[in-house]
């Protein structure tokens, strides 16, 4: 455009928009939400808690919903209705492989109930489960049911634990269960990979297997209770390398036939030993000796005698000989009421840790 004058006017030009500065937060913040999925479910992952992921996704869009995607559920005293609740978002999910739920106090029989079917229907690889007092008397038992991928189990529930009446824990090589249950034997025998068992159950530990089930895989067994029925599950073990007992109650004369199969067993089968007898039982003064010399037989890597002597009747002292237990390592005597009065020949060979009361 032009003047009368001829001279040439020009538009300025547009004035320029100022560019913010992006300060180290919004690069970081840039990053982290270019990162891909599986990267930032890696981050969830080690928070090691599923409601604090699930709490991430409020506060950026970014996150929502990447908690549901989760391989390791932690569930870590939460109360069991959002556990559920959790639990159904997982149901179209990859597998899952640790799923680890851990419930406070005076809860019920049945949400520990609602929530091993939940937990079924996932079949993680491994499952925790710690439910350890209920609302209800404990005469309601809590049904177990079948997990056919998981490959272990640890189980911490002190209500009365009902094995599964049908199905299999086709993958399942390691157990562990503190609580109390119907029938060990039972559940063993649905357990045709299991390789490795601790119990330490209230009440009677009953190991016998239905009918003429063996246990093919079993190589570790660590028992802890009131244990019958020893010698019919040692001789179904045909691969069982250790085993450990602790004898918490019962009669001494099973307790005499219980040292007895062990001994058998050491003797049937080859290489397989005792690594830790633990005898808490009262017995009468006159068993005194016989039980220290079937202990002494069998030699276990680790031995504990507590309250041995019978006490009901008033204190009671006696005079025992002390035998030799080649093996053992590790030898913890709580018993105040017995004298040794003289120590039997041989040495202790093996020991490293000896402890006297």
């Amino acid at each position: 455009m032009e003047t009368r004058s001829g001279r040439r006017l020009t538009s300025p030009p547009p004035p320029r928009r100022a560019r913010r500065r992006r300060g180290p937060r919004d690069r970081d913040a840039d990053l982290i939400g270019a990162l891909p999925d599986d990267i930032l479910i890696l981050v969830l992952v080690r928070l090691r808690c599923v409601p604090a992921a699930a709490r991430i996704g409020l506060l950026s869009r970014r996150w929502r919903g990447l908690w549901t995607r989760l391989p390791d559920l932690y569930f870590y005293h939460v109360v069991p209705a959002k556990v559920g609740s959790a639990l159904s978002r997982f149901a179209a999910s990859p597998a899952v492989s640790v799923l680890d739920i851990r419930i406070w106090l005076g809860h019920t029989a049945a949400q520990a109930n609602s929530l091993l079917r939940a937990a079924a229907m996932l079949s993680p690889a491994e499952l925790s489960f710690c439910f350890p007092e209920c609302r209800e008397d404990r005469v309601i038992p809590v049904e177990l049911p079948c997990f056919q991928r998981t490959t272990s189990i640890v189980l911490v529930i002190l209500h009365r634990v009902k094995p599964p009446t049908a199905g299999e824990f086709t993958a399942l090589e390691r157990l562990a269960l503190t609580g109390t249950m119907d029938d060990l034997g039972a559940l063993l025998a649905r357990c045709p990979s299991l390789r490795v068992l601790s119990a330490t159950l209230s009440g009677t530990i009953r190991l016998s297997p239905p009918s003429n089930s063996e246990f093919p895989a079993l190589e570790r067994v660590s028992l802890r209770g009131s244990v019958v029925d020893l010698g019919i599950f040692l001789s179904r073990c045909p691969r069982l390398l250790v085993i450990s007992v602790a004898f918490v109650s019962g009669a001494p004369g099973s307790l005499q036939a219980a040292l007895a199969t062990l001994e058998a067993m050491e003797a049937h089968h080859n290489g397989a030993t005792v690594s830790l007898l633990a005898i808490h039982i009262p017995i009468a003064q006159s068993d005194a000796a016989t039980l220290l010399r079937a202990a002494a037989r069998l030699s276990p890597q680790k031995l504990v005698l507590a309250r041995l002597l019978d006490d009901s009747q008033g204190p009671q002292y006696t005079n025992v000989d002390l035998p030799c237990f080649h093996h053992a390592t590790s030898i913890k005597f709580a018993m105040p009421n017995i004298c040794f009065a003289r120590l039997l020949d041989g040495e202790f060979s093996g020991l490293d840790r000896l402890s006297l009361k």
